[in-house]
């Protein structure tokens, strides 16, 4: 019975080895990808902050908008949920990017604030 719980062990280590290089190389091939899209398109790198203050604002806006929509009797409240849920999908996507220092490295007051305000947002979050 030791043997087989060694054997166990064994295959397990193997393919915890196996997936941990799979991993690196998956990681290594989608670095490799952004690299060359960036490379392909240099106004992307320039303009990441901006992009990512603009799906924040519009995101933010959507929701109050949906909200006030419904909130006068304008939207029915299945397509509010819908809508805010699609924008707060967005702010999700943002807050992963934001946790990776993707926009506003060098500005951490205008980061903090968007962290902030995705939080304020998705309160699902804190």
């Amino acid at each position: 019975m030791a043997t087989a719980q060694t054997r166990t062990t064994s295959d397990s280590s193997v393919q915890a080895g196996d997936d941990i290089a799979r991993t690196a190389r998956v990681q290594k091939e989608i670095l490799a990808v952004g690299d060359a899209f960036r490379a392909r398109n240099p106004w992307l790198a320039s303009h990441t902050d901006t992009i990512g203050l603009g799906i924040f604002l519009v995101s933010c806006l959507a929701i109050i908008g949906t909200a006030t929509a419904y909130g006068f009797d304008l939207l029915p409240a299945w397509a509010t949920i819908l809508i805010a849920a699609f924008f707060m999908s967005l702010l999700h996507e943002l807050e992963h990017d934001l946790i990776h220092s993707m926009y506003f490295r060098k500005n951490a007051v205008v980061h903090n604030l968007m962290m902030g305000g995705v939080w304020l947002f998705r309160p699902s979050t804190i």
